[in-house]
């Protein structure tokens, strides 16, 4: 199956918002160890919001504005990932019904490598596409693409992730998730 492409938009959030985020991110807020790509990936720090934190309901009204049909956030968190915390290729919407778009803000500044890679054709895994990595960009993508992210060479990489589902999607008894 053949996606459609990955958004990009660049200078998404007030430039010294992004930064001043990116900093409390690193230096604030507690991030634990146990994020992960697949189940045999090398760990990555994260952290879980709530809808109801002020700064993230303001940047989820932001996000609400570029889709062109309702959307709802399945889960809010940051990544820590430091050099050779390597990613693995994975999809956003196993389990997930009704998943639609992963909604990814790039908030450290540049550094070398940190690139995102995707998939466009699930059905050709040779055929890879890059986005290099830019302090402020917002990334758009299906929740079922196939992506990964490399780590920065020398710091950490910080990106904010929005996990969205199609809202009024009719759930069935199981709820929104596929029964495995």
């Amino acid at each position: 199956m053949k996606y459609e492409e990955v958004r990009e938009i660049d200078n998404w959030l007030d430039p010294e918002l992004t930064s001043y985020l990116s900093d409390v991110f690193l230096n604030q807020l507690p991030h634990y160890f146990v994020e992960r790509s697949r189940k045999e990936g090398s760990k990555m720090y994260s952290h879980d919001f709530h809808h109801s934190d002020i700064m993230i309901g303001y940047i989820i009204k932001k996000i609400e504005k570029e889709f062109d049909y309702d959307i709802n956030f399945s889960r809010i968190y940051f990544n820590i990932q430091h050099p050779t915390m390597e990613g693995m290729w994975h999809v956003d919407s196993k389990l997930i019904k009704n998943a639609g778009h992963t909604v990814m803000l790039m908030m450290t500044p540049d550094d070398k490598d940190g690139a995102f890679f995707y998939r466009p054709d699930s059905e050709n895994d040779q055929y890879q596409r890059k986005i290099h990595y830019k302090q402020n960009k917002l990334l758009i993508f299906p929740a079922e693409m196939e992506h990964y992210g490399s780590p920065f060479k020398s710091k950490p990489r910080i990106t904010l992730v929005f996990k969205t589902l199609k809202a009024n999607v009719q759930d069935e008894p199981n709820g929104p998730f596929y029964e495995e």
